[in-house]
């Protein structure tokens, strides 16, 4: 699944400073914010969590949306 991450920094010099030191800190499987399991992003977002402040907004392809869409208004169930 993939995800948009909109990010608030509540100290923008202490995120550049752990991220020179430790870079990203994400876990194996966390890639470009598309993982299979949302625990992933969840233990990713834990690391960062007294530095920044988290959106999470699951995306899905157009092709998805558009049978979604489809479906929603032709009552068929995808």
């Amino acid at each position: 699944m993939l995800f948009m991450i909109i990010e608030h920094f509540t100290n923008a010099p202490a995120v550049y400073a752990r991220l020179a030191e430790g870079g990203r800190l994400a876990p194996a499987g966390l890639t470009s914010w598309e993982c299979e399991d949302r625990s992933l992003l969840e233990d990713w977002m834990r690391n960062w969590a007294d530095l920044v402040r988290f959106e999470v907004v699951p995306i899905i392809a157009s092709a998805e949306a558009a049978v979604v869409q489809r479906d929603d208004h032709t009552g068929a169930s995808a």
